[in-house]
């Protein structure tokens, strides 16, 4: 009796990729936004990982401190492995000079938090384009991104519609379902922006690796 192959770590990757879910389900009643968490993506990992039985499967963070310019920051790094093989995402937050209410340690701790939730988004694929989560001061002053081209906007659906036909989907169809997945909502592909099409062509090309391989 044949038995069935062991995915590599690679497809394991890509098959949690497609599958996770992590919408932003913490609300900022002050505020009025919602916004998700490190410990919010770690859980929905596991429950993908339970799910699709993608076994020895492990995400993990580890940080140390930098000191640049007179600031710390915390230099966050999130991996997947499964005990051979890995991906990594590096993400640097630094600590504000002071935060209102907050002693030394919880400024150090909002930093940490800060820099774990975007490793992790960075590793996932997870977009984060809109996401004024409540310890975040480390995007003041930075313009907001701008709309992408007609030129970015067309290599897009091209490439889109190519993987489409490779999953056997209708194309439209199947771009609500990546950006539902990625930015937690169906997104019109004409009023894409920059740090989103990076977030898309990312995350397209590792369908394309994925659905190849299937062949």
């Amino acid at each position: 009796m044949n038995e069935e192959k062991e995915m590599s770590f690679h497809e394991k990757y890509c098959q949690l990729v497609m599958k996770l879910n992590t919408p932003k389900d913490i609300k900022n009643d002050f505020a009025g936004f919602d916004y998700r968490t490190a410990e919010g993506i770690l859980k929905a990992v596991k429950l993908v990982c339970i799910d699709l039985e993608l076994k020895n499967i492990v995400v993990i963070t580890t940080e140390e401190v930098e000191f640049k310019e007179g600031r710390f920051y915390k230099r966050v790094t999130a991996t997947i492995t499964d005990g051979i093989n890995k991906y990594t995402s590096t993400f640097s937050a630094r600590e504000p000079e002071s935060k209102p209410k907050m002693d030394e340690s919880q400024v150090s701790g909002s930093a940490s938090t800060y820099g774990r939730k975007y490793a992790l988004q960075n590793l996932l694929m997870i977009s984060d384009d809109v996401d004024p989560d409540s310890l975040d001061n480390s995007k003041e002053g930075l313009p907001n991104p701008k709309k992408a081209t007609k030129t970015q906007l067309d290599a897009l659906k091209k490439h889109s519609n190519e993987i489409a036909q490779l999953a056997k989907l209708e194309g439209i169809a199947f771009f609500e379902q990546i950006t539902e997945k990625k930015f937690g909502q169906s997104v019109d592909i004409n009023k894409i922006n920059t740090e989103q099409l990076t977030t898309l062509n990312r995350y397209l090309n590792e369908l394309e690796k994925y659905y190849k391989g299937k062949k």
